[in-house]
């Protein structure tokens, strides 16, 4: 049984690889050593192929039929189960990180299973049995992203797929998988805050901090009432915790996306912090 491995660690097992390292001494001897082996294996097949410019169109016309096929197969489900239409509390953002995103799980994963597997596992959540080919392929065009600043729009979106996965889990009562996409929620947070520090604050760098800081603002209410309504004490307090150890990073993290520090109101020792305001 493979363990699953994280971004990070694949990110350092492909560097060491680079280095000249095998593919033993790269992936080293965690417990999830025989998934990155895998992973980088794939990875190296993806660099070796050809890099010839694609037809013109050619991109559009992949991004018409991939977002057709999931459109049919989402309506299929949903008239199949005769689930009531809602509209969705937290809507994914439109923005070419994520499409160029998506297209890249996509390719990564039809590499490995085909077109067909490539459509379902894109359209599969946590309690699903293809989830994780979803978050491998993720994982894989994530680590090949070499510019600090799209990857880090790349994990914003990734954490704002994990919030969205924490609310459908708890709504269902799987307390486990609500706690683990919620963890995997702030991980990608602070990477991304990690990866925007000390970069050129250019137009790029801006959107994808406007970005960042719209995702961290989101609070998990959905996912605290859901695991309430399941009884699920146990995991609803594992979720608090995780809110609370990731404030204290929060407030680190603003500084480092350059936010304006809370100011003091005259005549009062105590600090009467406003929310913080970004630098222009």
């Amino acid at each position: 049984m493979l363990v699953e491995s994280t971004p990070k660690q694949l990110e350092e097992a492909l560097s060491r690889r680079r280095e000249g390292a095998s593919l033993a001494g790269a992936t080293g001897l965690t417990p999830a050593a025989g998934e990155l082996e895998h992973l980088v294996a794939l990875a190296e097949r993806i660099e070796r192929m050809p890099k010839e410019p694609a037809p013109p169109g050619a991109r559009d016309r992949a991004r018409s039929r991939f977002l057709a096929a999931g459109d049919h197969h989402r309506a299929s489900w949903v008239h199949q189960h005769r689930l009531p239409h809602r509209t969705a509390r937290h809507p994914a953002p439109h923005h070419p990180f994520r499409n160029f995103f998506l297209l890249g799980t996509a390719l990564v994963i039809a590499l490995v299973g085909g077109a067909g597997l490539a459509l379902a596992a894109g359209l599969s959540e946590p309690d699903g049995q293809l989830y994780p080919v979803k978050t491998m392929g993720q994982r894989v065009v994530l680590a090949l992203t070499s510019d600090p600043v799209t990857k880090a729009g790349t994990e914003v979106d990734l954490a704002n797929q994990r919030f969205q996965d924490a609310e459908g889990m708890a709504a269902k009562g799987k307390g486990g998988l609500t706690v683990s996409s919620l963890s995997a929620y702030y991980s990608y947070l602070r990477d991304a805050s990690a990866r925007l520090s000390g970069k050129a604050h250019d137009a790029r760098w801006k959107q994808v901090r406007d970005r960042l800081l719209a995702v961290k603002s989101k609070t998990p209410t959905e996912v605290e009432r859901g695991l309430s309504e399941h009884n699920d004490t146990v995991h609803l307090g594992q979720v608090r915790q995780l809110e609370k150890d990731f404030a204290a990073d929060s407030k680190r993290m603003d500084l480092a996306l350059g936010l304006a520090p809370p100011a003091k109101s005259p005549g009062n020792s105590v600090d009467s912090p406003p929310s913080p305001s970004p630098v222009p």
